[in-house]
């Protein structure tokens, strides 16, 4: 079995924000006319976990790869 090759710059994630969603639920993200395609905000993020106590009805997510070595035994939880 041969390894993926991820695409991508080690140790940056992609941390993206569409903004004005007229209420907090999941399913306001998914019917906007921009999402999955052009976020509002784009920016490159070190760990896991987006800007703290950014803006209100908003969606964002998070993306980019692990890269766990072979010899490893990890548990995703």
């Amino acid at each position: 079995m041969s390894a993926q090759i991820c695409v991508g710059t080690s140790g940056q994630l992609k941390w993206e924000c569409w903004r004005n969603l007229p209420d907090d639920e999941i399913g306001e993200l998914y019917a906007d006319e921009d999402y999955p395609i052009r976020s509002d905000i784009s920016q490159t993020i070190y760990k896991i976990q987006s800007p703290v106590n950014f803006d209100n009805l908003m969606g964002g997510r998070i993306r980019g790869y692990l890269s766990v070595p072979t010899s490893d035994t990890v548990v995703f939880n």
